[in-house]
């Protein structure tokens, strides 16, 4: 998962400390998956790990995290099936009533979540500093 996040990751924001990033949050994903807050899932063809996502909640809403197909395997449907997915069963299973994904809405993310039912419903602005 730490793999295949990091070839996910975009070369131009994320350096050579992107991977112990990933393991530290790995970590506290981990911690909230044993808290009973949610989930991690991969998509698989074979033994190979080529998507994967977390999706963790707090009362009724339950947020996506870090979606991410592996380059080699892009345009297949990998992500909108494991978006849908996972959503099937965080409703069924944690008991949330409302999904939330965010994704830029240029980017064609945005696009692959709307074609498995999500709808833009607010807009969320952040700001985030890199070291150059």
């Amino acid at each position: 998962m730490i793999e295949l996040q990091t070839l996910c990751s975009d070369p131009k924001y994320f350096n050579d400390y992107y991977e112990a990033f990933k393991r530290e949050q790995v970590a506290q994903y981990r911690a909230m998956a044993k808290a009973g807050k949610g989930a991690w899932f991969g998509a698989f063809l074979g033994e190979k790990l080529v998507g994967d996502l977390g999706v963790y909640f707090e009362q009724e809403i339950a947020r996506y995290q870090n979606v991410g197909t592996h380059p080699d395997h892009k345009r297949r449907g990998i992500c909108g099936t494991i978006v849908y997915l996972a959503g099937c069963q965080a409703l069924r299973e944690f008991g949330v009533e409302t999904l939330v994904m965010e994704a830029d809405p240029d980017y064609h993310a945005a696009r692959i979540y709307e074609s498995v039912g999500f709808a833009k419903s607010e807009i969320n602005y952040s700001l985030s500093w890199w070291r150059g």
